[in-house]
């Protein structure tokens, strides 16, 4: 099967969450339709079927909902992030991606490398005073600390729920 890459966060040949009727459920995404919006699914029986594309997601959906919004909040200020490191102790960084918040001689450059599948967030570490990053999966608790609409109504629990990686 030739991969064709679309622009889309999906590819043929990738898995797929598709919401259908109040149900939800996986499949093979084999075909997309390039001149209209009905793209060819295959189910887990063999079952081929023509669906409108903004019922299609990909398996990652959650993920890359999860990375805007704590993108958006860190382009408002300050945010406290505890998560879990690698070695699996936990850390509680203060970064942002405010330039307000930056020196300006840590402004980035441009030349550093371009997170594409939004597994992880580079920020700046208020704390530290230089550039960090965290794994989205591995978030215990996310709050923007400053900046519009700070406080309780921004404090993110995310470890409630299994967050794909």
């Amino acid at each position: 099967m030739n991969l064709i890459p679309t622009g889309y966060l999906i590819n043929t040949g990738d898995r797929v969450i598709v919401r259908d009727d109040n149900t939800e459920y996986t499949a093979l995404l084999i075909d997309i339709d390039m001149e209209g919006f009905d793209d060819t699914i295959q189910l887990d029986d063999g079952t081929v079927k023509e669906m409108d594309r903004s019922r299609i997601f990909p398996t990652n959906y959650e993920n890359t909902k999860i990375y805007e919004e704590f993108k958006d909040e860190l382009n408002l200020g300050i945010c406290e992030i505890t998560f879990t490191k690698k070695d699996g102790s936990e850390r509680v960084m203060s970064g942002t991606l405010n330039f307000d918040h930056i020196p300006t001689d840590k402004h980035p450059k441009g030349t550093g490398k371009q997170e594409t599948q939004q597994k992880s967030i580079a920020i700046f570490d208020v704390m530290k005073e230089d550039w960090r990053s965290f794994r989205i999966s591995s978030v215990i608790n996310f709050e923007r600390l400053t900046g519009p609409g700070r406080g309780s109504d921004k404090k993110k629990e995310v470890k409630d729920e299994p967050i794909q990686g």
